[in-house]
């Protein structure tokens, strides 16, 4: 067997985040249908699947080195691989993986994980998907099979719920506008752009600053869908989906003002929806202090803090700016933004 790799970034999501796969009714009987803008990564994880003499599968992955079998229960720190062990009844494979994106950050590296090790498998059991990998790039209903099996090894196997916004990123790469039309589970995805002189504006005006960890525990995308179901705040819902939307027409016309205006608008809702509590002291005071800087606007990523930040700037001199400031606080870190233009890549060799 030749080794198989794979690899998937993570993502920045500027808004519409905690909306997507709601399956929240309104009170004229209707869906409340998530709208979300976010950019695929270059930043994210790799794949590498080759044969296994032994019983089981050999997983290595980060500094866990285990040989895992279907029969186990769910209950490690490697639950995501004996999801999908237990999906595609997996047996003699050694699996190698890494991610670069920091554990916690709010940059979807759950599913920049599960997205790769989806594809990598597809690949080594199924001849169609291997035939049509090989003649070139993934087609778009290729890529949406992944990401929908990649998120059933979340909500089918593991039994955790989840957004789809994730892995449509890691998927596609590029900038995107993804939304729900009809089904709130069925998303359907539309590229921005994806020219080179409008992706390096977008990178341009970015800043991406993991912050450090404090005690507060980071909240699962389940308590974020639970807390929908708790909560039901139909109109912050709603909220979160303009958003979405005015996000993406932003990004359309490259102008990053309204852009960052709406990433803050974006995240002073989400923290109005958790009562507060995807926001941290930590990102409290980085978003703060970035606008005082100068910035458009700001938010953390993903579920809250602790976590990473996206920082819309308004040029050079304001990023020059808060660099100088970021790198003088202890435990902050600036993080590379490079937009992923592939997506989903898999091979073997």
């Amino acid at each position: 067997m030749k080794k198989i790799t794979a690899f998937a970034g993570g993502r920045i999501d500027f808004a519409g985040g905690w909306g997507d796969g709601c399956t929240l009714i309104d009170p004229k009987g209707e869906y409340v249908l998530g709208r979300v803008c976010n950019v695929g990564l270059e930043l994210g994880s790799q794949v590498e699947i080759t044969s296994f003499e032994n019983e089981g599968v050999h997983i290595v992955c980060n500094g866990f080195d285990e040989i895992l079998n279907e029969e186990m229960d769910y209950g490690g720190d490697l639950d995501l691989f004996l999801a999908a062990i237990k999906r595609f009844g997996l047996n003699g494979l050694e699996i190698k993986a890494h991610s670069h994106i920091p554990y916690g950050s709010g940059l979807g590296g759950s599913a920049a994980m599960a997205v790769p090790l989806t594809a990598a498998i597809f690949y080594a059991i199924d001849f169609s998907f291997r035939k049509k990998a090989k003649d070139g790039p993934l087609p778009y209903a290729l890529k949406e099979k992944i990401a929908e099996e990649a998120r059933a090894l979340e909500i089918e196997e593991m039994d955790i719920s989840s957004g789809w916004q994730d892995q449509w990123a890691a998927a596609f790469g590029g900038v995107n506008y993804i939304y729900a039309e009809n089904d709130p589970q069925k998303p359907k995805r539309e590229e921005i752009f994806n020219d080179k002189k409008s992706n390096k504006a977008l990178e341009n005006n970015l800043l991406l600053v993991y912050t450090p960890k404090n005690k507060k525990t980071r909240r699962s995308s389940s308590a974020q869908h639970k807390n929908v179901q708790k909560i039901a705040k139909l109109e912050l819902l709603s909220d979160i989906a303009r958003q979405g939307e005015k996000a993406q027409t932003a990004l359309r016309k490259l102008d990053f003002k309204i852009l960052g205006q709406v990433v803050f608008q974006a995240w002073e809702t989400i923290k109005q929806f958790t009562n507060n509590s995807a926001s941290s002291a930590q990102i409290d005071w980085l978003i703060k202090k970035t606008m005082d800087y100068g910035a458009y606007g700001a938010k953390a990523c993903g579920a809250g803090g602790p976590g990473t930040c996206v920082v819309i700037i308004a040029n050079k001199k304001t990023q020059d700016k808060i660099k100088k400031m970021i790198v003088k606080k202890q435990g902050y870190k600036i993080l590379p933004v490079k937009i992923s233009t592939l997506g989903l890549q898999v091979g073997e060799n």
